[in-house]
């Protein structure tokens, strides 16, 4: 499942329509979008000989896109695989992170989103489509063996919900207001 936006040029699921055609029906796949336009989505899945596999539904209600994030087996974060995109976190990465389903992640290997997804063992990130193709036979295996693919631990998300984020900030900031001033940065009166 994806929720969100698709970029032309910059959000792109096109090296995972080429791990599913590499899969060539092996593995049940199903690629699910919430909010994109379909004729973004369904010409990159129809190049790549995989359009039966592609389901576009249009703008959903909030709740609605959090609900379809917790059921879906894996969910699809894509950034823009360029060295521009580097800094650029998307608050859909916490909002996937708290849903503690297995994120696939798209684009700039080396940047933020996918450290943080690595680092928690959140999911995969990566562009090759055989490593892709090899992540999703994977999990396919472990949904056909225990029945799901079962959730990430809760301390995935740990310290990255919004609440936690809002206390992190109020302490910096009481921090900053509560720092004497030193005499380079004292203020001074007329």
């Amino acid at each position: 499942v994806h929720t969100g936006r698709i970029y032309p040029g910059r959000r792109d699921p096109t090296p995972a329509f080429r791990a599913a055609r590499e899969l060539d029906g092996s593995v049940p796949l199903r690629f699910v979008f919430y909010g994109a336009q379909e004729e973004r989505i369904v010409p990159l899945a129809d190049a790549c000989g995989v359009a039966h596999l592609v389901e576009v539904h249009g703008h959903v209600p909030y709740g609605e896109s959090l609900a379809a994030q917790r059921a879906a087996d894996i969910l699809l974060f894509m950034q823009w695989n360029d060295p521009r995109e580097q800094g650029n976190i998307p608050g859909k990465l916490f909002e996937y992170l708290a849903m503690r389903r297995p994120i696939l992640g798209l684009g700039l290997e080396d940047g933020v989103p996918a450290a943080i997804i690595r680092e928690r063992g959140a999911g995969f990130f990566g562009n090759d489509p055989r490593a892709i193709a090899a992540r999703l036979r994977a999990w396919a295996e472990q949904k056909r063996t225990t029945g799901e693919i079962a959730p990430l631990p809760a301390c995935v998300h740990a310290g990255l919900a919004r609440d936690e984020q809002f206390v992190a900030l109020e302490d910096f900031l009481a921090g900053l207001c509560a720092a004497p001033l030193s005499d380079s940065t004292a203020l001074q009166h007329p």
